[in-house]
């Protein structure tokens, strides 16, 4: 039998292998001679750990495939997507002991490395979400960074945000130690055309970070979702750009913000009747 597909080019092989995990492309590295530099080349980064937990491996087995794909690579490579879901378990969770021995410090050495490589979309996933595991204040430096997807995570300890790239934020299950940080981070994108938040989870201070807040110019969409009584005026604040908009599941204090107004006379926005049932304007809808 003719093997047609080993004839192809390196470009197009590694384009095959872009759509794979991590763990399938080095896997075609055993097919042939052929197939065994390939993955190496490709520059997307696509870990799961859920393989390794069902077949009750130990999580350092993991730990070594992912530094054993990432540090080989040449440095003057780029790594334009990484996508790490990290599945922790059990109740003893620390700092620098999470899960059988996995760390803070792996995932930000795995978060460095590939920052260091012009990082274009990150997609970090902590499950179950324990805000245990926070990372590095350099993410938020990243100059290259189109798409930032983090879930499960802890965000606190930076003290500027500079992402003059990023176009895309998607934040679920995120704590933030006050409400400072959530403006930091949004303050700092100021490119910012789609914002998604799930469950996000901030404490109120003493400052008025609320009124320092302004608008993010280039916002095109925002969905906001399971967003609690005191963490809704900073996320109404950031969005009055908004041209599409989705709100579910949120309690608005003391009453609808007027730039919202028309958009909820031309959209479909699902409040519950525990949503607006104090709000003034609501008779009006």
């Amino acid at each position: 039998m003719v093997d047609r597909i080993s004839r192809l080019s390196d470009e197009v092989l590694c384009h095959i292998l872009f759509f794979l995990s991590t763990e399938q492309a080095v896997a075609t590295s055993v097919l042939s001679k052929r197939w065994r530099p390939l993955w190496i080349s490709v520059p997307v980064l696509d870990y799961d750990d859920e393989i390794y937990l069902r077949n009750n491996k130990h999580p350092s087995c993991f730990e070594r495939f992912v530094y054993a794909t990432i540090l080989p690579r040449n440095p003057q490579q780029p790594i334009t997507r990484f996508r790490l879901k990290y599945g922790v378990s059990g109740s003893e969770l620390s700092d620098t002991d999470v899960s059988h021995g996995r760390s803070n410090a792996d995932i930000n050495v795995w978060v460095n490395t590939v920052i260091r490589r012009g990082i274009q979309n990150l997609d970090i996933q902590i499950h179950p979400q324990n805000y245990i595991i926070s990372l590095s204040s350099c993410i938020f430096s990243c100059q290259t960074l189109v798409v930032l997807k983090l879930t499960g995570l802890s965000l606190k300890a930076f003290s500027s945000v500079e992402l003059p790239s990023l176009k895309s934020l998607y934040l679920e299950h995120i704590q933030f130690v006050d409400c400072r940080y959530l403006v930091l981070l949004l303050f700092g994108c100021p490119m910012l055309e789609d914002l998604q938040a799930d469950w996000l989870d901030y404490a109120l201070d003493e400052y008025d970070y609320v009124k320092q807040f302004k608008s993010l110019p280039k916002l095109v969409r925002a969905n906001l979702r399971h967003v609690g009584l005191d963490n809704t005026n900073i996320l109404l604040n950031a969005i009055c750009n908004v041209e599409f908009l989705s709100i579910r599941q949120i309690r608005l204090v003391d009453e609808i913000p007027e730039f919202l107004l028309p958009l909820l006379r031309n959209s479909y926005l699902p409040f519950s009747a525990f949503d607006a049932q104090e709000l003034p304007q609501a008779s009006e809808f």
